[in-house]
């Protein structure tokens, strides 16, 4: 989103939710990349987002933002988190924030309406560290898909995933 967060970096003054935003995701680019996935498969626009662990629900707010036929719904089990991104990143979309939908609830729940697009980022989906979790949770999320959906997730391998490497970053 366009405006620029005041920043502190003091114990007192530090906000551990924008920390996270700032540090670990890139709403624009995770949005850039669900959509041009889509389009690239299925020869349309997406409409309909689902993110999983959403936290702080700032894709989903990114995706309502990015068009104003987009609609969005967020699924943690955080309620905590979920106030936060109600008050922080939603207030922010002003009339459009009623196109996002934050819920309270486990990612192995099916939802209505259809997604076009769910993702499940920043390895999220690794707490389900049971395979019957997993698999169950991959079932969950077909049967919240439209049948032309698609799921993304994130993972990181290779070996470039064992060096240690530096990056450099203005925050």
């Amino acid at each position: 989103m366009a405006k620029k967060d005041k920043f502190t970096l003091t114990h007192k003054d530090a906000d551990r939710h924008l920390l996270y935003q700032w540090s670990v995701q890139d709403p624009e680019q995770e949005v850039a990349f669900a959509v041009k996935q889509y389009k690239r498969r299925r020869g349309r626009s997406a409409r309909v987002l689902r993110e999983d662990f959403c936290g702080t629900a700032t894709v989903a707010c990114q995706w309502v933002a990015s068009h104003p036929k987009r609609t969005a719904m967020g699924l943690d089990l955080d309620q905590s988190t979920l106030a936060w991104a109600r008050e922080y990143n939603l207030s922010r979309l002003g009339k459009d924030s009623g196109r996002v939908d934050l819920r309270n609830t486990d990612v192995r729940t099916v939802t209505n309406p259809k997604a076009d697009v769910v993702l499940a980022e920043n390895f999220s989906y690794y707490l389900l560290s049971e395979q019957s979790d997993l698999v169950g949770y991959f079932q969950t999320v077909r049967q919240s898909l439209k049948p032309d959906g698609i799921f993304i997730l994130d993972c990181y391998g290779g070996w470039e995933s064992q060096q240690v490497m530096i990056e450099r970053r203005t925050v």
